[in-house]
Parts: structure tokens; sequence; C-alpha cells
């Protein structure tokens, strides 16, 4: 197990290290430019940083890391905190109402 998890860290730093390189590139910064337009679910820059947030913390087991999805929303929305807001609440009138009507 060890050995996997020392080869699985030498492939994330590889990883890190060729984005950083590639992201110096005028084609790859075009290329992360039109991926930041579109509307993905996960971008290539998200993952980075959840990958390099993994290595910040020395791969430890026992701590806590972000899912790439909750980096992307913290990098729309800045340093704002995000809250669970629930689930939205149904109209009165439709609250009771039978199945079908409207």
């Amino acid at each position: 197990m060890a050995e996997s998890t020392r080869s699985d860290a030498a492939n994330i730093y590889r990883m890190i290290m060729v984005h950083d390189m590639a992201s110096k590139t005028p084609a790859y910064k075009a290329y992360l430019l039109e991926e930041s337009k579109k509307d993905l679910y996960m971008n290539t820059e998200v993952k980075m940083v959840a990958l390099k947030d993994l290595a910040a913390k020395q791969f430890a087991p026992q701590s806590s890391i972000n899912y790439p999805r909750i980096w992307i929303l913290r990098m729309q929305h800045g340093d704002a905190a995000l809250k669970n807001l629930g689930t939205p609440s149904v109209r009165i009138s439709h609250a009771n109402g039978p199945i079908g009507s409207t």
C-alpha cells in the first residue's frame, strides 16, 4: 500500500509540474481560457487546484480535502461564504392540493 501511495504521489507531483510548465505557453493559456468560458462541471484549473491542495496536505489519510466542484464555486463567488439554503419552499396554494392540479 505504501508503495502505491508513493507512486501516486510522484504522479501527482509530476502532473502539477507539467501543468505549471504548460500554463506558460500561449496555446495552453488559450485552451484554459476557452475552457473557462464553457459551463463545465469541472475544468482543468480546478482539478489542478484540488491536486495542489492534496499535495500541500502531504497526502495525509486523515486530512479532509475539498471536492473540485467546491473550488469552482469558490472561484466564481470569491471569498463569499457558501451557504446551504436547503430545499426551496413550495407555494402555499400548491402545498396541500391534489396531485396534478394547477
